[in-house]
């Protein structure tokens, strides 16, 4: 029997996780976690094999929570689950002896990759490395499409609400329903990657939403997104251009 614990304050990657587990054998869901310190002092008491992690948690540093794991727990095998890889995460990662990085997009032919193929590393001490260069494949072709588009729009790398849509893109694109919930969890995460706040997030969306308005790109919106608001002359929200793109690129990539 295979156990592992998800570390994640992402209640839908909770139940994702629960749902592709459903009709898999051997392999035990024991428990997830919002925080490191429960996570940690529950792997001090029961049998773990798999321990997913996270990298946005919230009051704690994933890397070194990961790095601890490993340090401490040498029949733990740590599974890092992040939607946004840099060659920055991926070098960290294979220094600390982290070989495996997922997206919040996980399936059950990926767990089922997962569990027999590290199973049997686990057993050889020889972890593999071809999921991260799956992501990083996806990742960078992601990455170019969402730059093209808000190029495209007149939204220029100059402007400070280029990096912020494309983060904010990317957080959507693996987890739609945080549109529902943005200015309390879609920009939060934004400004946390690039160490500011919420509310400074949300204004330079705005002033590059105003800019790209009056670039004949932007007024070519409902060309390359399909989007009828943008041919009615209606001024196009932040939040509905996130939300547009991101529903293009999954449906192109994903």
């Amino acid at each position: 029997m295979i156990n592992f614990i998800l570390i994640s304050p992402n209640e839908m990657l909770k139940n994702k996780f629960k749902l592709v587990c459903k009709n898999l054998e051997n392999v035990n869901f024991l428990n997830s976690f919002f925080d490191d310190k429960s996570a940690y002092v529950w792997m001090q008491n029961f049998d773990v094999d798999f321990v997913f992690l996270d990298l946005f948690l919230f009051d704690a540093d994933a890397i070194s929570f990961s790095e601890k794991i490993v340090r401490e727990f040498s029949g733990i095998n740590v599974i890092l689950v992040s939607d946004f890889l840099s060659k920055e995460i991926i070098e960290c990662a294979k220094q600390i002896g982290i070989k495996n990085i997922i997206t919040t997009n996980i399936s059950e032919n990926i767990l089922c990759e997962i569990f027999s193929i590290q199973h049997d590393k686990f057993i050889n001490n020889n972890l593999n490395a071809n999921n991260v260069q799956i992501g990083c494949n996806t990742f960078k072709l992601m990455e170019e499409k969402i730059a093209l588009i808000c190029l495209k729009a007149g939204i220029s790398p100059r402007n400070l609400g280029y990096s912020y849509f494309k983060e904010a893109i990317k957080i959507t694109v693996y987890n739609p329903d945080v549109m529902g919930k943005i200015t309390k969890e879609l920009y939060p995460m934004v400004a946390k990657k690039f160490d500011t706040t919420a509310s400074r997030v949300e204004r330079a969306l705005r002033h590059a939403i105003d800019v790209a308005s009056l670039s004949d790109g932007f007024k070519k919106l409902d060309e390359i997104l399909g989007c009828s608001l943008v041919a009615s002359n209606r001024r196009l929200t932040s939040s509905e251009f996130i939300a547009l793109v991101a529903d293009k690129i999954s449906l192109e990539i994903l």
